[in-house]
C-alpha cells in the first residue's frame, strides 16, 4: 500500500531472484493469496471483472506450480477451472472489442488449465480456434477445432461436434 518500500524491490533481477528462490509450493500458495487478497479489494472497489486477465493469470500460475509437484487434488483442479472461467471472460472481451491475438492468448491459456473431461471444454477451445483463425494461426486453429470437435463428441455433444469439424473445414 502507497509507498511503503516493503512492497518493493530495488531493482528487478533482485525481485526475480528472491521469487526464484521460493519453492514451487510457496509460489502457488502466494498467487492464491493474492487472487483472494485481490477480489476483495476489487469487490469494496465495485471493480470485479476488469481484473479477470490479473486472476486468471494468478490462479494459472498456481494450477501450473500444483501441476509441476504432482498428482493435481480437487483444490489445484478447482484452480485451473476458476483460472479458465476468468481467462475465458477476458478472452470474450477482448473478441468483443476486436483484439484478436489477445482474445488467442486468452482462450489458448484458459484451455490449457481446464480438465479434459470438463463440460465447457469444447466451446472454449472453438472460441480459441476461431480467435486464432482470426489471427493467421492457422495450424494451431486447425489443432483447436480437432481437440474442440473430440471434447464435444466426449461429452456427447455431437451438435459442438459437427459445429467444430465444419469450423475447422472452413
Amino acid at each position: 500500500p502507497g509507498d511503503d518500500p516493503a512492497y518493493r524491490f530495488q531493482h528487478q533481477l533482485i525481485r526475480d531472484a528472491t521469487y526464484n528462490g521460493l519453492l514451487k509450493q510457496t509460489r502457488a500458495v502466494l498467487h492464491e493469496q493474492m487472487v483472494t487478497w485481490a477480489e476483495g479489494r476489487n469487490a469494496e472497489r465495485g471493480r470485479t471483472t476488469e481484473f479477470d486477465e490479473i486472476l486468471g493469470y494468478h490462479l494459472e500460475q498456481a494450477h501450473r506450480y500444483w501441476r509441476d509437484l504432482g498428482p493435481l487434488d480437487d483444490h489445484a483442479v478447482g484452480l485451473g477451472i476458476r483460472a479458465s472461467d476468468l481467462l475465458t471472460a477476458a478472452g470474450e472481451r477482448a473478441i468483443a472489442r476486436g483484439d484478436m491475438p489477445a482474445a488467442a492468448n486468452l482462450l489458448v491459456r484458459a484451455t490449457d488449465v481446464l480438465p479434459a473431461s470438463h463440460p465447457a471444454l469444447a466451446r472454449r477451445l472453438l472460441l480459441s480456434a476461431q480467435a486464432m483463425h482470426e489471427t493467421g494461426a492457422f495450424d494451431g486453429a486447425i489443432g483447436a477445432y480437432a481437440r474442440s470437435a473430440a471434447a464435444a463428441h466426449e461429452v456427447g455433444d455431437e451438435a459442438g461436434a459437427v459445429a467444430a469439424r465444419i469450423e475447422g473445414l472452413r
